[in-house]
């Protein structure tokens, strides 16, 4: 089952890092630099930011995604002799309605625990840069497992099939 998600693990991981440093960078801004005026316009952009970021890690990163869709293929493969619908396409189909929810959740407030969280640590930007920036990290993760679904839909150029 891992296998099946390691692109999407991989991804997760590599959008975890961005987040966690445009965080910290915004932060250090924010305290030395930023006014509170600009400190909002800057933490409002910062969901744009991840956003893109999570776009160019599943288009850009190829090697990771290309060992999932092999695997996805060889499951596929092996389930769809008792299938009238095809697997990967059924997967792609999750996968897609899982990347469209976590996007339109993107742009939206956080979650009322989350903004009493901020409020109880005194971090008040808390909730415009970390909010987006734990569901960009879905948005990768569930993007690369959707990319690496539908190039596993192709036809295989692979001799070891």
């Amino acid at each position: 089952m891992m296998a099946l998600m390691r692109a999407g693990l991989i991804a997760a991981a590599l959008q975890l890092v961005i987040v966690v440093l445009a965080y910290v960078i915004v932060m250090t801004l924010e305290r030395f630099y930023l006014t509170h005026d600009t400190s909002l316009a800057v933490t409002s952009l910062l969901s744009w930011f991840y956003c893109l970021a999570a776009i160019g890690i599943v288009m850009v990163c190829d090697g990771y995604i290309d060992v999932t869709t092999q695997e996805i293929r060889r499951k596929s493969a092996i389930v769809a002799v008792s299938r009238s619908v095809p697997p990967a396409r059924y997967l792609l189909s999750l996968e897609l309605l899982t990347c469209f929810g976590l996007l339109a959740l993107l742009f939206r407030e956080p979650p009322a625990g989350m903004i009493e969280l901020a409020e109880f640590l005194h971090l008040p930007n808390l909730n415009s840069a970390m909010w987006p920036g734990i569901i960009s990290v879905g948005l990768a993760g569930f993007g690369a497992n959707a990319r690496a679904t539908f190039e596993a839909q192709e036809p295989s150029n692979s001799v070891d099939e």
